[in-house]
């Protein structure tokens, strides 16, 4: 792994013979001594180098001990989250202490992803600048997600392309991870603004259960005619029910939910999709790590 070599060890190594004596008592605790036949450059090397990769190994450590912590909590607020979910369907209104616990949620799983992105440029990207901004990417399409990768994760395609593949699979743009989409969009507007809006949703559902266990189920949107019958029995146009037989089961259910406004999805089923979500993309790039 390339290592920076600072100025002081530049200095030392072009007066190598004046501190031959000082460099022996830094490499004396590794085992290393320098000596007229030694290349004095190429240990202080291997010396550097093996300082950093221990730290990276450490930091990474450290990062993956958080992740492991991070949705151990989101598990046991996801617990907290339904039981005041429940509550606030029955008061028919959002509890503003739902609310903020569904951010402070959303906000770990999101540091989850940061984490990882971290990991990612501390094992594979040696030369990206320490200053610089970076996240885990959650881009909307394929050049975008090329571009800003390349941007955040110098040099990752050439040491690591699995990696590189392994995030393209998650991205929203892929069937199957719109979920991911949705879950940065709530997190960004819930920090940089006010909290994202939860509307209470209210939808029917009719199904008719026939005698040998068949079904006929559908929705808001489906509108009867005359002269329609579900499993041989008229539906009544003025109650859009079949009429009361002894071979079918009627049964209309209110459904009641929760969404985040402007986004349309369930704001507890976005938590616990994301939840499963991140902790499978951080199972899956760990041992690319």
């Amino acid at each position: 792994m390339p290592i920076r070599i600072s100025w002081r060890n530049k200095y030392l190594i072009n007066r190598s013979q004046q501190y031959t004596r000082k460099i022996n008592a830094c490499l004396a605790p590794i085992g290393m001594v320098c000596g007229p036949e030694n290349d004095i450059l190429h240990l202080i090397w291997i010396h550097i180098n093996s300082v950093s990769q221990t730290e990276n190994r450490t930091h990474m450590s450290s990062r993956e001990t958080n992740i492991r912590a991070l949705l151990a909590k989101v598990d046991a607020q996801a617990t907290k989250i339904e039981a005041e979910y429940n509550r606030s369907l029955h008061a028919k209104s959002v509890d503003p202490e739902l609310r903020i616990d569904i951010k402070n949620a959303f906000e770990n799983l999101r540091s989850v992803l940061d984490y990882v992105a971290a990991d990612i440029r501390e094992r594979h990207c040696p030369a990206a600048s320490a200053s610089a901004r970076f996240y885990f990417p959650v881009l909307p399409d394929e050049p975008t997600f090329d571009a800003q990768v390349d941007q955040w994760f110098p040099g990752l395609r050439r040491a690591a392309p699995a990696v590189v593949a392994a995030l393209k699979a998650v991205q929203p743009f892929h069937s199957g991870y719109e979920w991911l989409g949705q879950f940065n969009r709530v997190n960004n507007e819930n920090k940089h603004g006010d909290l994202v809006e939860q509307t209470r949703v209210e939808s029917q559902r009719t199904t008719v259960t026939g005698q040998g266990g068949g079904q006929v189920s559908w929705g808001p949107g489906v509108t009867f005619g005359g002269g329609v019958s579900i499993m041989g029995v008229p539906v009544d146009p003025t109650t859009q029910l079949p009429a009361p037989h002894p071979s079918i089961k009627v049964e209309r259910v209110t459904w009641v939910d929760f969404q985040f406004s402007g986004v349309g999805v369930s704001a507890l089923g976005l938590l616990k999709q994301a939840r499963s979500g991140i902790g499978q993309i951080e199972a899956t790039l760990r041992p690319l790590l």
